[in-house]
C-alpha cells in the first residue's frame, strides 16, 4: 500500500510525509518507556510537581531533548547513514538525555533519586534501538529505489566523487557520465527520466544552462562546490536599491566575535581540566609507569596567521621514536606505538593536553586543526589557497574533524574550514563540540587510512613527501597528488 502511494504525482511529498513519522518513532518509543519509568518509580516522590501539570512538562522536556540530539548526531538519517551508525547516535542521545533527565529529577525533589530505574530504562532502550534501526532502514529501501543520476563533468571524470556516491549504492546509482563540451547541448535529452545530475567543474556559461534546465524541469542537482562557491554560499545578501548583490566583509571575527569565543575558550577549558583532571592525571601515570619516559610530547605547528607554537600531547610512542631525525607514517600496528598509545590514540585522549594550548591562546577550542610549518607548505605547492584557513585560530576540533575522515584531500578540508570560518558563531561552536563527542568514539573518522597510506607507498613518486608525520594529513596531500592513479587501483579490485 504504501509503495503505491509513491506512485502518485506528489510521490516526494508522499515520501517525506511517510518518513517524518518512521523517523521520528523511535523518539516517540523511547519517551514512552521514559513516561512509564517516571509514573511508578518516580511520580510518587514528589507532591504536585509544578502545579499538579509536572508530569506532563517533563515528559515533554524529554521529549525535546531527545528530538534535538538525535537531529545533532545523525540518528534520525535512516537511508543516509549505516545501521551501526544510526544506532550509536542514539544510543549517544539515550545517555546523555537519561543523565539529565536524572540531574532534573533530584533537583525538582532537591535530593539524589535512586539511579536504578533510569539504568534500566537506558538498557531497555539500548536494545530496542537496534530492531528499530534495523526494520526502518529495510523499510527505507524497500519503498525508495535507488536515485537514478548522470554526472555533468568537464573533461575528465570525477572519480573521487563518483565513488563517493557509488558507497550508497542503495540510495544513489550513477547511470551515466557526459563530458560536457561548450558547444554542445543535445545531452539535456538524456537528463530525462534521471532523478538527479551530479554537477562537477563545469564552466559559468554552462553550469547556469545546466542549473536553468533543472529548475525548469523539476530535476535536482547535486553540486560539487569550488572555493569561490563556498565563499560566495557564506555570503551576505544585501539590496542595492533594486540589485542583490552577495557582501562577504572577509574582515575575520568581529570583536565582539573574538571577545566571546576568548571568553568561551577559557571557560570551557578551564571546566574541562577540572573535570577530566583526574583521567589526565591517571593517564600521565600510565605513561610513566609504562616505560619511564616523558609523559608530554611537543611538536611545532602554525595557528593564525602562520604563527608557530608548540603543541601539546600525550606521549604515545616509544622514547627516540625517530632517533634517525626522519618523521614516518604511524603504521598499522605501529611497534613504535606503546600499549597506553594505542588506547590514546583510538579515543583521542592524548590530544587533551592541548586544553593547555587554548588557556595559553595559542588555539581555540573550536577551529582549523594545526598544521606542520612544513606539510602547509606543501600543500600550498598544488594549493595555493590553502592557507585561507589560518585566518582563525587553530583548534582543538572543528568542522574539517567532524565532517572529514584522515583520508579527506586538503580542498575538502579547506572548503569545510572556510565554511566554519564565515559562519562562526558560538552555538555553532557548540554544536561542534558535541559532535566530537561522536566522532571520538567512532571509527569512520579513520575509515580508509590504512588503505590510503598503503596505497601512497607505492604510487607516489616523491620520495621527500613520503618522510612527512601523517599525524594530521599529509595523507590527504598525497592522495590529492594521487587520486585519480587510486581510484583506478580501487576499480580494477
Amino acid at each position: 500500500m504504501l509503495k503505491r502511494c509513491l506512485m502518485f504525482k506528489d510521490s516526494t511529498e508522499v515520501k517525506k510525509f511517510i518518513m517524518f513519522f518512521i523517523r521520528r518513532s523511535i523518539t516517540f518509543i523511547q519517551c514512552c518507556s521514559f513516561a512509564f519509568v517516571w509514573d511508578i518509580f518516580y511520580a510518587d516522590m514528589i507532591n504536585n510537581p509544578f502545579f499538579r501539570k509536572g508530569n506532563w512538562v517533563l515528559i515533554i522536556l524529554y521529549m525535546i531533548l531527545y528530538h534535538l540530539f538525535t537531529s545533532l548526531y545523525g540518528g534520525y538519517r535512516i537511508g543516509s547513514e549505516r545501521i551501526t551508525d544510526i544506532v550509536y547516535s542514539n544510543w549517544l542521545t539515550i545517555v546523555i538525555v537519561n543523565f539529565v533527565a536524572y540531574i532534573e529529577i533530584s533537583l525538582i525533589d532537591r535530593q539524589l533519586q535512586a539511579v536504578m530505574p533510569l539504568m534500566l530504562l537506558s538498557a531497555f532502550q539500548l536494545l530496542v534501538t537496534v530492531p528499530w534501526a534495523t526494520y526502518v532502514n529495510r523499510l527505507y529501501f524497500r519503498l525508495f529505489e535507488p536515485k537514478k543520476l548522470i554526472c555533468l563533468c568537464n573533461g575528465n571524470e570525477p572519480s573521487r566523487i563518483i565513488n563517493k556516491f557509488a558507497s550508497k549504492s542503495n540510495k544513489f546509482n550513477i547511470i551515466k557520465t557526459i563530458k560536457v563540451k561548450e558547444e554542445d547541448s543535445i545531452f539535456f535529452d538524456q537528463l530525462k527520466g534521471s532523478d538527479g545530475v551530479v554537477i562537477y567543474d563545469l564552466s559559468d556559461e554552462k553550469l547556469s544552462k545546466v542549473l536553468k534546465y533543472c529548475v525548469e524541469n523539476g530535476i535536482r542537482y547535486y553540486l560539487v562546490p569550488s572555493l569561490g562557491d563556498i565563499i560566495l554560499r557564506t555570503s551576505e545578501i544585501i539590496y542595492l536599491e533594486d540589485s542583490p548583490l552577495f557582501m562577504s566583509k572577509n574582515e575575520g571575527l568581529s570583536l565582539g566575535q573574538k571577545f566571546w569565543k576568548r571568553t568561551f575558550d577559557i571557560l570551557f577549558s578551564i571546566i574541562s581540566l577540572l573535570l577530566l583532571s583526574p583521567l589526565m592525571i591517571l593517564i600521565a601515570l600510565t605513561i610513566k609507569l609504562c616505560d619511564g619516559g616523558p609523559i608530554f610530547y611537543s611538536q611545532e605547528r602554525c595557528t593564525k596567521r602562520a604563527t608557530k607554537f608548540n603543541i601539546l600531547k600525550f606521549r604515545t610512542m616509544v622514547v627516540n621514536a625517530e632517533k634517525d631525525g626522519v618523521a614516518r607514517f604511524a603504521q598499522e600496528d605501529d611497534p613504535r606505538v606503546t600499549t597506553v598509545g594505542k588506547l590514546l590514540r583510538r579515543l583521542r585522549l592524548d590530544e587533551l593536553p592541548q586544553l593547555i594550548n587554548i588557556i595559553k591562546g595559542e588555539m581555540s577550542f573550536v577551529g582549523p586543526r594545526p598544521e606542520r610549518p612544513e606539510i602547509i607548505e606543501q600543500f600550498k605547492e598544488s594549493l595555493p589557497e590553502f592557507d585561507l584557513r589560518l585566518s582563525v585560530k587553530s583548534g582543538l576540533t572543528g568542522f574539517a574533524q567532524v565532517y572529514g575522515k584522515y583520508n579527506t584531500t586538503p580542498e575538502e578540508k579547506l572548503k569545510l574550514d572556510l565554511i566554519y570560518i564565515q559562519t562562526y558563531s558560538i552555538p555553532l561552536d557548540i554544536k561542534i563540540i558535541l559532535m566530537t563527542v561522536k566522532v571520538v568514539f567512532s571509527k569512520n573518522s579513520t575509515e580508509g587510512f590504512i588503505n590510503t597510506q598503503k596505497k601512497l607507498k607505492v604510487y607516489l613518486d616523491d620520495p621527500n613527501i613520503s618522510d612527512f608525520n601523517v599525524d594530521e594529513s599529509i595523507v590527504d596531500f598525497k592522495t590529492s597528488i594521487k587520486e585519480d592513479v587510486v581510484i583506478s587501483d580501487q576499480n580494477k579490485r
